[in-house]
């Protein structure tokens, strides 16, 4: 996998992971409000009724991307190479959605639209890329 980013419902990055070296904190969050930017014009392009579930999976010649967005709006975002398919990286966001809920949101001291800095919620999604796109 190369990369998971959480974006909440105002466009702000706040989760990332890279699974490849070489982005700064600042490409990631470019990378993660354009592509806010895109759901919400895929959302508006498509025919009334039609779409509510904006950008759901992009597929190109050397990966896939792939968002899952919540009920409260926020989106996950995974991006992978194309040994990786596009329906393990929909179970992979579904499992960091588990863990956001059970890890973030549960936990009394987290804000909501602030950055996650987690420690068990990073084991969660460790743990959830280890299983889901590296099993043994």
């Amino acid at each position: 996998m190369q990369h998971l980013y959480i974006v909440n419902s105002s466009g702000s990055l706040v989760y990332h992971y890279s699974g490849v070296a070489g982005l700064t904190e600042d490409d990631n969050i470019a990378i993660g409000s354009t592509f806010f930017g895109l759901f919400a014009m895929a959302n508006e392009c498509s025919p009334k009724g039609a779409c509510v579930s904006g950008l759901e999976e992009v597929c190109f010649s050397s990966g896939t991307i792939v968002c899952f967005e919540s009920r409260t709006g926020l989106k996950f975002i995974a991006s992978a190479d194309k040994t990786v398919s596009a329906q393990q990286l929909r179970r992979l966001l579904r499992a960091v959605y588990i863990g956001y809920a059970d890890y973030v949101q549960k936990n009394p001291y987290y804000l909501p639209d602030q950055p996650i800095r987690l420690p068990k919620f990073e084991e969660a999604v460790h743990r959830s890329i280890r299983s889901i796109l590296r099993p043994s």
